[in-house]
């Protein structure tokens, strides 16, 4: 993990430096693979397929019953613990959904992040500020997530974790018509040791 004394060595201010390293922790332990969204909604369906097929079979049990009485309380008594399953079933599906929701919102991050230019998505990306309505929709919520990176850029003490995206001026002075490579700006050498660190490698 990107340790708070390395932000110190590279220039970041050491409040900064606090809290890029505590929100990155809380970040890792949140992380949710991409393969789990496929996993989720296969297990949401599968869910919705088993408490429907069951009110179904339950149901047509019933009328083929007839007039056997005894048959019908054990056909209640069926239903009711279906019913309670069901409620389970259901409390399960919703927790899919907000995994489902927490992904994609995840990916939401990761692209406006990399719109903006971030040196390091997983780094920036600790630093915002969760949102937890969950009644908001993607758009919207891509919509916030876009004016707070927004902010990150443009404030003194995080503008350096973003790129200008600016291409090299040429030099007809110097070989092969570039500029001498400058001194590393912090920003470059924050994003850089953290790729070492996990290792991402620039091509060569």
């Amino acid at each position: 993990m990107f340790k708070k004394t390395k932000l110190i060595e590279l220039g970041a201010d050491e409040a900064v430096a606090e809290k890029i390293e505590k929100a990155l922790d809380e970040e890792v332990k949140q992380w949710i693979p991409k393969h789990r969204f496929d996993e989720i909604a296969e297990e949401k369906k599968k869910l919705e397929a088993s408490v429907k097929e069951r009110d179904s079979q339950l149901e047509q049990l019933k009328k083929t019953s007839g007039s056997n009485e005894e048959l019908k309380k054990q056909i209640e008594t069926l239903q009711e613990e279906n019913k309670t399953k069901t409620e389970q079933h259901k409390k399960e599906i919703a927790a899919k959904e907000a995994e489902a929701r927490k992904l994609r919102r995840q990916h939401i991050d990761e692209n406006v992040l990399r719109d903006a230019k971030a040196k390091n998505v997983t780094a920036t990306r600790a630093l915002l500020e969760t949102i937890d309505d969950d009644e908001l929709d993607d758009e919207k919520y891509e919509k916030k997530r876009v004016d707070a990176v927004k902010k990150l850029a443009e404030a003194e003490d995080t503008k350096f974790l973003f790129g200008d995206g600016s291409s090299p001026k040429i030099d007809p002075f110097v070989p092969g018509g570039g500029k001498a490579p400058p001194n590393p700006t912090l920003g470059q050498s924050y994003a850089a040791e953290l790729n070492k660190q996990n290792g991402f490698m620039p091509p060569k």
